[in-house]
């Protein structure tokens, strides 16, 4: 199960989550797949997440980092198109599949991520 937390601070919003991936049947976890995976991805204008099917998950992930991303449409295109990419028998999944989308603005100090 994922844990993403997103904070909006008046001028300022904090997003974390955690780096676990696991397996689940049944909504159970039948094994930990991996403890160090990264989930916030970051595009030109912030950052991106989501919790929920991992392999279609991954896909965005790895969609997102290889497009010029200037807007959130064009987020809500690559998970679409990630979506109607899963074979029939796995599209139940976006059931279970959420995203978080950030933008982030410069100020004094510059942009950063933690």
């Amino acid at each position: 199960m994922t844990m993403i937390i997103a904070l909006h601070l008046g001028a300022y919003v904090i997003v974390a989550a955690d780096k676990r991936e696991t397996y689940q049947v049944n909504g159970e976890v039948v094994s930990i797949l991996i403890d160090d995976v990264q989930k916030l991805i970051e595009w030109h204008g912030g950052v991106a997440t989501g919790s929920g099917y991992v392999p279609l998950l991954s896909d965005f992930k790895v969609r997102l980092s290889k497009s010029d991303v200037s807007s959130t449409n064009q987020i809500i295109e690559i998970a679409r198109e990630c979506f109607l990419g899963l074979p029939q028998e796995q599209a139940g999944w976006i059931k279970y599949t959420n995203w978080l989308f950030t933008y982030t603005t410069d100020a004094p100090q510059g942009l950063g991520m933690v």
